[in-house]
């Protein structure tokens, strides 16, 4: 298993592109060479040398200073209470719209679809599942910069999907390469998403709504008596959405809405992950009466990047 994990990422590496390079505005490409990617400009392929590790994982970010709060421990909140059934009804959305994106096209090559900032990896491991349980010719890539999230991600395996650690400034991707990019609860950079976006491509882009952890936000609220922060979160996604609308030709939009029971067990994981709460003392206190979650999310479906 680990050698496959490992083969599925080198066998990628025509698509890849050094990111290293890329900054400084030279696109050069990716040849595998034992178990590693290997730039291919003569200047620099001793020093950008990325080993895929025996999970199928490789970290294009080797001198990554720590991202406060975006810890183990929060990504293994996420994947626990994800485990628990939250988030799952938008999930299965997001690899339904997938899906019906991928019945619009006709490609001799494989679909490739890259989930940007995917945290955990539960968006795209359900991809790559959906793809395998319907034999789809398909190459999955979970993108996140936090090398914590692809570390919980690829625990248990790699599960079909390619892991990458990459800085969303500098996505490891060849101009017009990927199909479908997939972005939740996470930055966009618009301009690299055109860049790697193919012709006929689609961005599922996901913003958190109105009410959306409205019980956590309500919490901080009291406890701060200070103006809500439910409403600048609700200000700022808003206008993530607006943002996209800028960017893309937005042919649906589809609010996901679900209410979650948090048992006594799970407060816990509730304080831990969601950002509302990084850096309080008080945040397992500040969950302590949540009873319920609201999760409620916009997808939006947009065909291509415009100028």
């Amino acid at each position: 298993m680990a050698k496959q994990s490992i083969q599925q990422l080198l066998d990628t590496s025509p698509i890849l592109q050094c990111p290293q390079c890329a900054r400084r505005g030279e696109q050069v490409g990716l040849i595998a060479q034992g178990t590693s990617l290997v730039c291919t400009c003569a200047l620099c392929a001793k020093v950008h040398r990325f080993d895929v590790s025996s999970r199928g994982s490789v970290n294009m970010v080797p001198a990554q200073k720590p991202l406060l709060g975006y810890t183990e421990q929060f990504f293994a909140a996420r994947r626990a209470v994800i485990d628990h059934g939250w988030y799952s009804l938008l999930i299965e959305q997001v690899v339904q719209q997938v899906a019906l994106v991928m019945d619009t096209m006709h490609k001799a090559t494989p679909i490739r679809i890259a989930d940007i900032g995917c945290g955990e990896g539960s968006y795209a491991k359900a991809i790559a599942q959906y793809c395998a349980s319907r034999s789809i010719d398909a190459q999955v890539f979970g993108v996140d910069l936090a090398k914590d999230a692809i570390h919980v991600a690829t625990t248990g395996g790699s599960q079909g999907v390619r892991w990458i650690v990459a800085d969303l400034a500098a996505l490891p991707f060849a101009d017009q390469s990927i199909d479908i990019i997939v972005n939740v609860f996470s930055p966009a950079n618009y301009s690299e998403f055109k860049r790697i976006q193919t012709s006929y491509g689609v961005v599922l882009k996901v913003v958190p709504e109105i009410s959306h952890m409205v019980q956590v936000h309500r919490a901080v609220r009291q406890a701060d008596a200070e103006r809500t922060a439910e409403v600048s979160s609700a200000l700022h996604e808003r206008s993530a959405g607006d943002l996209f609308a800028q960017h893309a030709s937005v042919k649906q939009q589809l609010r996901v809405t679900q209410q979650v029971e948090v048992q006594p067990a799970m407060q816990p994981l509730l304080a831990r992950m969601t950002p509302v709460l990084f850096h309080r003392e008080d945040s397992t206190a500040l969950v302590s009466t949540i009873h319920e979650v609201t999760l409620d999310a916009m997808l939006l479906v947009g065909k291509q990047i415009l100028e």
